[in-house]
């Protein structure tokens, strides 16, 4: 089994998610609670835009493991691209629940309350997790980027500053849209994916979203440069 799920994930790796799909289909077949195979499987649905199936996916790992506040949270987002937002908020405000010192659950939520027109909710989760981060200039930045909405404006000049000092950079390498702030998954910080790319305002799709969050703090000091990529990993 442990051949073939290797196997799946490198299939990821390289783009071949319909391949890997499959490969991780035969290994449920046999092994149906593999968390593993059902967690890449469920990204690789929804990297093809099957978000139905990944859904379904992630239901099924929540049942096995319902105070995952990482399954929480990646399903938080197919929600919102199936446009459920009352149930992508209740997913969020699960993982926060769960998880409440780690900065990222508070940004991650913030994000999805800017997306759906909460402003002051996105700006008291942006505050509290710069509370509980100060170094996150991912939040800042996005928090100033509320407040601009909000017509905050010298607010917003005092968060980007924030932002740009934290950074060391320079107001024209400084991203024009909102950043996903939503660190990397594991146990206490043990292994730290890397995802951050502006994003330009509401017309994403679930698998450009989904590549852009869970980032590491040593991503978020690369954030102006737009990169971008995601990361297959034994759960």
């Amino acid at each position: 089994m442990e051949e073939d799920f290797q196997k799946g994930l490198e299939l990821c790796r390289s783009g071949f998610y319909e391949k890997a799909v499959d490969l991780f289909g035969n290994i449920l077949n046999r092994h149906p609670n593999h968390q593993a195979s059902l967690y890449n499987r469920a990204k690789a649905h929804a990297k093809l835009n099957m978000l139905d199936k990944a859904l379904t996916d992630y239901n099924t790992l929540l049942g096995i493991t319902p105070s995952n506040a990482d399954y929480l949270s990646d399903r938080g987002v197919l929600y919102f691209h199936l446009k459920q937002n009352n149930n992508a908020i209740a997913d969020l405000d699960r993982a926060c629940e769960i998880e409440p010192t780690k900065p990222y659950r508070y940004s991650s939520r913030a994000y999805l309350k800017d997306m759906t027109g909460d402003f002051q909710g996105a700006l008291a989760d942006y505050d509290r997790a710069i509370q509980l981060d100060p170094d996150d200039a991912v939040s800042y930045n996005n928090r100033g980027l509320v407040e601009e909405k909000l017509g905050h404006l010298e607010k917003s000049q005092a968060s980007f500053g924030s932002a740009d000092q934290i950074m060391d950079i320079d107001d024209n390498s400084y991203p024009t849209g909102p950043v996903v702030s939503i660190k990397d998954k594991g146990e206490d910080s043990k292994k730290e994916e890397e995802q951050t790319k502006s994003i330009k305002s509401k017309g994403d799709s679930y698998k450009t979203t989904i590549s852009k969050l869970f980032t590491s703090k040593e991503t978020r000091l690369q954030f102006y440069n737009f990169v971008s990529k995601k990361v297959f990993s034994k759960k």
